[in-house]
């Protein structure tokens, strides 16, 4: 019987799987790991542009079998702390476009050698182009970039005209540090002395730039070679007069407009045109730009305000009209014109016109003005034009666009566009003009920006920096146009944003972009009017919008039913602004959690920043951060913008004045900066946050949509 019994119980056993160990390996084995780990790019974006020489690389990786070994970027290791969850890795950059490819391998020896890749352009951003010269020997343009801000990053950048590639050629650094432009105005080649010259109004002078080195030296000023009279006042245009061996410069906006000749050889001094020169006839007003006409001895200049092109002697320095509002009749008038240039193959001169937007020709013979380039409706390629050099041997002009900053060229045959020289990212699609108020969307990676210039809110893709209009004076309709925006929240609650001009709150349909009237000083009706809203934050718990109204010794907080558009004040901080002084506010944000509202505000000299907190529950209003408070630190001078991240607990603070973003600590006001001015980035005011990936997206006065990279305080462009 116990032997039945324990031959009963191995029987079980066995049929059980053996003597009760898990045979699980056995019967169902564990898949083997075949598959790499995944990767992405946090920061840059795609198709960003970076103006430095090497750029920091942030991503993720995954792996849900087994450990993540490496992660190369460009064969260049990545470090990580959290096994690659999250690495970063400084890769060079080359000049031009520079493919960023991700090789990921895990501990089964799995790799997959393009696990993410994208596509950074390195190159000289333009901040203030003013003028352009075509130097066809080296292929290439020379452009003038004026810095606006500080004279130290003003340049010439080389444009390559076979790749499109933009380098500084000559600035305070490079070649080196002698005679540095200070205000650069005009450009032109003198190819038979191996350089360019530059006319400069703030060293009133005329630099010579050396095509090989980039070297500077000074050609003519007031001092040099001598101090013998006619001495520069305002140095603007600038021509080669080949046959005289000299340059003509002319004195625009002085009180003696003229024309100055500069020996080439030696620098000396002498007027061709003025007002006594060789006569009062037909007196300059303000001249701009000038061009040689060798073909008829003489000068071409651009006059009163861009309207007249006047003909000067070159050897006597009379002076005629050959072109004006009714010369020789009015037919394409202009009206801006900014530069102009000869084609001698043609027997007529090429002038751009900023108003009209048009490139036109002027009969040598006659005067006679036709239209050789403009805008259709299916390609506004040009904007508010400034410049344009024109080699007339391919019939072809290269167009400068100050609206946007960029170079087109444009075939002067056909009138069409021929190529877009500097990059507009990613497309040509609704350039931006001046974008301002920027919103980051928790879905769909999109950002909603308001453009001014544009008069319009767009739809940014994050991922991509393409642009689509999502709201202006005519879509979906002409119905409540959009003016004066400063602002747009995102009201996510009730699928739509809230924008906020002077008077009026609107609501704006996020998926057609309908605009209507939620509140404005008669709807829902006429009490509690806003004097001169200038900010709004959503309180979305109290369902109202929060705005701030500058209305000058009634400062107050005024909140809007997002139902029913009813206004009432909810505080007043007039006491608080009177304490401080003339201050000028200039935004606000809400701490749902805290029930705070934080007020950003400038004095007028722009050298103190301020960060006033008001807590809505015990009525305390103080100033949480200013130039002495908590310390003086890492100081504010310009307030352009504000952002809250709740997440580490701070306000993320635009210092415009010198391009930087700042984290101001929301209890002890203490300031740290979290990227400063890796070049002049010249912030319009405009700042969203997306705490997930420490990324600040900015909106910039000259150089569009601008990526921040919080982590390495690192910068890129991303839509423009």
């Amino acid at each position: 019987m116990k032997l039945f019994s324990l031959l009963f119980i191995s029987t079980l056993l066995m049929a059980c799987g053996g003597s009760g160990s898990d045979s699980s390996d056995s019967n169902n084995p564990v898949p083997a790991d075949t598959t790499a780990p995944t990767a992405s790019i946090v920061f840059p974006l795609e198709h960003s542009i970076s103006d430095q020489h090497s750029i920091t690389v942030r991503g993720t990786a995954n792996d849900n079998q087994s450990n993540i070994e490496s992660v190369r970027i460009n064969g260049v290791d990545a470090t990580t702390s959290d096994n690659y969850a999250n690495w970063q890795v400084l890769i060079p950059l080359d000049i031009g476009i520079n493919t960023l490819n991700v090789e990921t391998t895990d501990s089964e020896s799995n790799t997959d050698s393009n696990a993410a890749q994208i596509i950074v352009d390195q190159g000289s951003y333009l901040w203030n182009p003013k003028d352009m010269a075509l130097d066809k020997a080296n292929n290439r343009l020379l452009l003038i970039d004026y810095d606006i801000y500080g004279s130290a990053s003003s340049a010439i950048v080389a444009i390559d005209l076979s790749t499109y590639h933009r380098s500084i050629f000559s600035n305070s650094d490079i070649p080196n540090s002698d005679n540095p432009f200070q205000n650069p105005s005009a450009i032109t080649m003198d190819f038979s002395n191996g350089r360019a010259l530059v006319t400069d109004t703030s060293l009133k002078g005329v630099i010579a730039v050396d095509l090989i080195t980039g070297e500077r030296s000074i050609l003519s000023n007031n001092t040099t070679p001598n101090t013998d009279s006619p001495l520069f006042d305002d140095p603007s245009g600038i021509a080669i007069d080949h046959d005289n061996n000299r340059a003509l410069v002319t004195e625009g906006i002085s009180l003696s407009p003229s024309i100055i000749a500069v020996d080439l050889s030696t620098g000396s001094r002498s007027v061709l045109s003025d007002a006594t020169t060789p006569n009062a006839d037909e007196l300059f007003n303000r001249l701009d730009d000038i061009a040689v006409d060798r073909n008829n001895g003489r000068a071409l200049v651009i006059d009163s305000y861009g309207d007249t092109i006047k003909a000067v002697d070159l050897t006597t320095g009379e002076r005629e009209v050959i072109s004006s509002d009714l010369i020789p009749n009015s037919n394409n008038r202009l009206v801006i014109a900014e530069r102009i240039n000869i084609d001698r193959i043609n027997d007529r001169a090429v002038v751009v016109d900023r108003f009209y937007n048009t490139v036109v020709a002027i009969d040598l013979s006659d005067g006679e003005r036709t239209i050789l380039v403009e805008n259709t409706q299916a390609n506004e390629f040009l904007r508010k034009p400034s410049s344009l050099v024109t080699d007339p041997t391919i019939q072809t002009s290269y167009i400068l666009n100050d609206s946007n900053h960029s170079v087109v060229s444009a075939n002067l045959s056909s009138g069409q566009l021929d190529s877009i020289i500097t990059p507009n990212i990613p497309d040509t699609h609704n350039i931006l003009s001046r974008p301002g108020s920027i919103i980051h969307a928790n879905v769909d990676d999109q950002l909603f920006v308001i453009d001014s210039g544009l008069k319009a809110i767009l739809s940014v893709d994050k991922k991509t920096g393409v642009r689509s209009v999502l709201s202006d004076t005519t879509t979906p309709n002409s119905n409540n146009p959009l003016e004066d925006t400063l602002q747009i929240i995102l009201d996510q609650p009730n699928k739509r944003l809230l924008t906020l001009d002077e008077y009026r709150v609107m609501s704006v349909d996020i998926a057609n972009g309908e605009r209507t009237i939620l509140s404005d000083n008669v709807t829902p009706s006429t009490d509690t009017p806003f004097i001169d809203a200038i900010a709004i934050a959503l309180d979305s718990s109290q369902n109202r919008a929060l705005v701030l109204d500058d209305d000058y010794l009634n400062e107050k907080i005024i909140e809007v039913d997002l139902t029913s558009g009813k206004r009432s004040i909810v505080t007043d901080i007039s006491a608080l602004v009177s304490s401080i002084g003339s201050i000028d506010l200039k935004g606000m944000v809400f701490d749902s959690i805290n029930n705070k509202i934080f007020i950003a505000a400038n004095d007028y000299g722009l050298t103190n920043g301020y960060i006033l907190s008001v807590d809505l529950v015990n009525g305390d209003q103080k100033i949480l951060s200013d130039n002495q408070t908590p310390n003086a630190n890492n100081v504010l001078n310009t307030i352009s913008g504000i952002e809250i991240d709740h997440v580490n607990n701070r306000l993320l603070v635009v210092e415009s004045a010198e391009a930087k973003i700042m984290a101001v600590d929301l209890k002890s006001g203490e300031r740290m900066v979290l990227s400063d001015n890796v070049g002049n980035y010249i912030y319009a005011g405009g700042i969203a946050y997306e705490n997930e990936k420490n990324l600040a997206y900015v909106t910039t006065v000259d150089m569009g949509l601008m990526l921040v990279d919080l982590s390495s305080g690192e910068r890129v462009v991303f839509s423009k």
